[in-house]
Formats: C-alpha cells, sequence, structure tokens
C-alpha cells in the first residue's frame, strides 16, 4: 500500500501538473472554442457519412470479402515472431524514479497500461462499426456486434504485446504466468490459423460464431463469447506478468522511446512554426532507432567505402554518403531492395507501354496506335500514377541519409545529384532485368521492352526521383513518408493526364520529358 501511495503522489507531482500545463496552452495557443467548433463540424460530417452509409447497395458485392476481412484481422491480431519494443514506456519524468524504485511493475505501468488498452479498444470500436455500415450496406450482412468484437480484440492485443515483449527479453516468465502466456500465444495463433477456414460458410452460420473473428459477420451476441474471453485471459496473464519483474532492457527503452516522442513533439513543433531542422532530426531518430533495436553496426559501421579526397567536389561526397548508407545495409535487406526496384522498373515499363494493350499484337511500344506516332504513347494516368509512386518508394530507399541544412554552402544541384547517383546507378541494373524478366514471360499479349519503353521509364523515374528529392529538401520531411512520396507520382502523372484529358494522348512521352527538364532546371 505504502508503495501505491508513493506511485500515486508522484504521479499527482508529474504527470497532472503537465497535463494542467497542456491544457493551458491549448487554451492560449488555439482556444477550446475553436477546438470545440472543429470538433462540432467533425461529428457533422461523420453522422452525413454514416446516414449516406445506412443506404444499401442494389447490388450486393460478393460475401467472400467477410472472409477476407476475417483473415486480415486475425493476422493482425498474430503477434509477430520478434517483438523487441514494449507496447507502452515509462515517461522521462517516471523513468529514473519508477524503473529504479523498490515497486512491482505493475504498480508503475498500471495507469499506461489502462490507457494503452482504452486507446486501442476505442480505435478498434471505431473500425469495426465502420465495418457493419460497409457489411449491411454492401455485403447486406448484419455484424451488429463489430464494433464490441474488434474493440476487444484491439485491446487484448495489447497485453498479447507485452506478454509477447517480456517472454522474448526475460527468455522465460517466472511463475505460473508463463505456461498460461504460452497457451495463450498458442492458441491465439492457432485461432488465427483456422479462422479463415472456419469463415467459410458465409451467412451468418454456427461456424461463424465459433471464430474468434466471427463477429464480422455473425448477427448472434454467441460471436463475442470468443473476443471476451480473449481478452480476459489476456488481461490476467499480463497483470501476473506485471506482478513479478521488470524486463532487463525496459529502463533502457522506455528512455529511448521518450527521447523519440520528445523528437517528434519538437520536430512538429518547427514544422509548424516554419523552421528549418535540416538533417539533424533523420540523423537523431536513426540514432535512437538503431539504440532502441540494439543494432551496433548502425552506429559503429563494420564495413564503409572508400572515403573521397578532400579536394573532392560536393557531389561526390554526397554520392558517397548515399553509396555507404546502401553498402552497409544488412544482406537480407538488399534482396527485399533488389525486388522492389525489379516491381517499380516493371510498373515503369508497363506505364510506358512495355504491355501490349491488344490482346494478341505481336509488338510491343513500336505498334502503332490511333492517332499518335509509333512508340510515343504512355500508359493511362492510373497506371503513371502507380508507377510514380513505385518508383519514388525505391529512390526514397537509395536517397542515404538526410541532407545537410539549407543554411550550409551546399549547391542545390551537387546535393540533388550527389544524393541521387546511387539511384541512379542502381536503375541502370533494375531497368535491363526488369525487360528481360518481362521478354522471358510466356503469355499472349506481353512483348518485351523497346527502346520507347526505356526511354519512357528513365523520364518517369528520374523525374519521380528529382521531385522526391526536391521537395523534401525543400519542406524538411523525410523522402521516406508519405507526402513527398505521393507529390511525386502526381507530378509524374500529370503529363498522362492533361493530355489524355484534352485527347493528344500521342504527346504523352514528349510532355514527360519536357517535366523532366523542368524538373531539372528548377534550382531548390
Amino acid at each position: 500500500m505504502a508503495s501505491a501511495a508513493a506511485v500515486a503522489f508522484l504521479r499527482r507531482r508529474t504527470l497532472l501538473r503537465a497535463a494542467r500545463a497542456y491544457v493551458r496552452w491549448v487554451g492560449k495557443a488555439v482556444g477550446w472554442w475553436t477546438v470545440a467548433y472543429l470538433v462540432f463540424w467533425l461529428v457533422v460530417f461523420v453522422a452525413s457519412g454514416v446516414q449516406l452509409a445506412l443506404v444499401p447497395a442494389a447490388e450486393p458485392l460478393p460475401a467472400e470479402l467477410a472472409a477476407l476481412a476475417s483473415a486480415a484481422l486475425a493476422a493482425w491480431l498474430a503477434l509477430p515472431l520478434r517483438v523487441t519494443v514494449p507496447p507502452v514506456h515509462l515517461d522521462r519524468r517516471d523513468l529514473v524514479r519508477l524503473a529504479l524504485a523498490p515497486v512491482p511493475p505493475r504498480a508503475a505501468l498500471g495507469y499506461r497500461m489502462w490507457v494503452g488498452r482504452g486507446s486501442a479498444g476505442l480505435a478498434g470500436a471505431a473500425l469495426g462499426g465502420a465495418w457493419s455500415l460497409f457489411a449491411a450496406s454492401f455485403l447486406h450482412l448484419s455484424a451488429p456486434w463489430a464494433a464490441v468484437a474488434v474493440g476487444a480484440l484491439a485491446a487484448a492485443r495489447v497485453d498479447l504485446h507485452w506478454l509477447r515483449y517480456a517472454g522474448r527479453s526475460q527468455r522465460v516468465l517466472p511463475g505460473a504466468s508463463a505456461g498460461l502466456a504460452g497457451a495463450l500465444l498458442s492458441a491465439v495463433a492457432a485461432l488465427s490459423a483456422l479462422t479463415p477456414l472456419l469463415s467459410l460458410p458465409l451467412g451468418g452460420g454456427p461456424r461463424w460464431g465459433l471464430a474468434v473473428t466471427g463477429a464480422l459477420a455473425a448477427p448472434g451476441a454467441l460471436a463475442l463469447a470468443g473476443p471476451l474471453a480473449l481478452l480476459a485471459c489476456a488481461h490476467l496473464a499480463a497483470r501476473r506478468a506485471l506482478a513479478e519483474a521488470w524486463p532487463p532492457r525496459f529502463a533502457p527503452q522506455s528512455f529511448v522511446l521518450s527521447q523519440l516522442r520528445g523528437l517528434r513533439s519538437l520536430e512538429l513543433i518547427s514544422q509548424v512554426a516554419g523552421l528549418d531542422a535540416g538533417g539533424a532530426y533523420g540523423v537523431e531518430r536513426e540514432r535512437l532507432l538503431a539504440a532502441l533495436h540494439d543494432r551496433p553496426g548502425a552506429l559503429r559501421p563494420s564495413r564503409s567505402l572508400r572515403t573521397p579526397a578532400a579536394s573532392a567536389p560536393v557531389w561526390l561526397a554526397l554520392a558517397w554518403r548515399a553509396a555507404s548508407a546502401l553498402y552497409r545495409r544488412p544482406r537480407a535487406r538488399w534482396a527485399g531492395l533488389a525486388l522492389q526496384a525489379l516491381a517499380a522498373a516493371a510498373a515503369g515499363l508497363a506505364a510506358s507501354g512495355a504491355l501490349a494493350r491488344a490482346a494478341g499484337s505481336p509488338g510491343g511500344v513500336g505498334t502503332a496506335v490511333p492517332g499518335g506516332a509509333p512508340g510515343l504513347q504512355l500508359g493511362g494516368p492510373a497506371t503513371v500514377l502507380v508507377a510514380g509512386f513505385l518508383l519514388a518508394q525505391v529512390a526514397a530507399a537509395l536517397l542515404g541519409p538526410e541532407p545537410p541544412p539549407r543554411l550550409a554552402p551546399v549547391p542545390p544541384a551537387a546535393r540533388t545529384w550527389g544524393r541521387l547517383l546511387p539511384a541512379l546507378a542502381v536503375m541502370a541494373v533494375a531497368v535491363p532485368a526488369a525487360g528481360s524478366i518481362l521478354a522471358s514471360v510466356p503469355a499472349p499479349g506481353l512483348a518485351g521492352p523497346g527502346a520507347a519503353s526505356v526511354a519512357g521509364l528513365f523520364a518517369v523515374a528520374l523525374t519521380a526521383a528529382l521531385v522526391l528529392e526536391k521537395y523534401s529538401a525543400r519542406t524538411g520531411v523525410s523522402p521516406r513518408r508519405f507526402e513527398p512520396q505521393a507529390v511525386a507520382a502526381v507530378v509524374v502523372a500529370l503529363p498522362a493526364l492533361l493530355l489524355e484529358a484534352f485527347g493528344y494522348p500521342a504527346w504523352t512521352l514528349l510532355a514527360q520529358w519536357a517535366l523532366l527538364a523542368a524538373a531539372a532546371v528548377v534550382d531548390v
């Protein structure tokens, strides 16, 4: 009781005081009347969307979509094989005082666990409610308990995540919780594997009630038995595990996670204020993530390329940084990056016209197209958009570390072409490989890529890479995020979209090269 009272006193002195300061800051910086006004219109828009979704469709979609949703939910519920990060962590104010204090983990982490369960449960309930509306309108299936079931599964997943993390950190959980946690995780894995089979007979039959995700299609309350039982077992097992001992790496990982949260808050505030942080946030984040996942090679590389001379130009030094970051990656990630580059190159060749549109057509891009010269027509705007997004993802993975701050004496052209040099080298290897793979596919209507298709691919790839690098360097947003990749894809698809709308699709390739020249000339 004394330890619980001490923890409660510390919470009041730290968290409640910080919450009161945050409330005062929001009232002065934003205004609570503004927040209430935005919440009001959000509720109005959500209510309007729900009202529109309640109108049933005339032709229902295939009911097998419920089985796919059930399998996806079960796969999300099954924890990954390697859980190295805890689902909750102590705040910086609590770390030294509670992680090193002679109190049980349950007294220190009880508040955090309840907050995590509540947040996950609310998010799962919202997702389940959206599924209920979708199933009733487009699948003609009744799933009134989906919100409760998905919320319970999401809350249970927090406890399962903690059990898996603690079990991996300590190898075995002491006491009776080891057997209970092992049996619980085995049951979750078995149910995740059997759910698609149990879900095949649709229509809300009794087999749906046996599955953990049965509430996605079963109208009866019996479908809640599995999720609620799983939630109760996971909560009891996590409560028992929290009463025993701290995992060995929990305290340092909590410290790193709190630093990452503070870094994200500082980055958000600086972006709102219009300040330029350069590459400091990206470099510091990489160091913190390396310390979080215990990757010493990321901080002290075991292999490196030969450094350029001191008199080398700036673009060569930046190219060495990007190439060294690619060279120091684990070899297991090279295979994934190679597959990603091949997929992006194949999508770019498809957008460039390497696939013959007419079934049985013997020619590829050299085949004459109605209303234009042979080989000068890219794919449709949607194809170019997808290809641009995939190519931007590959370019983001090859750009290397974050660029130096804009205040540094680095010419924009040297920064851009130096960071893009490894990406161009990889693309020069991936394009012929993707072309040979497409040419070797024994299917009717497929043809090997010609010179025009390869030229179109290079135009699309260079445009996507240039827009991605310049936009991320200008705004300070990491190129690995969705925003700069989406902007690059939209800019790449503009010629195909506009010329298709105005009725001149034959000039798309020439417009793509003109857009590439404009992107290369802009000095940003």
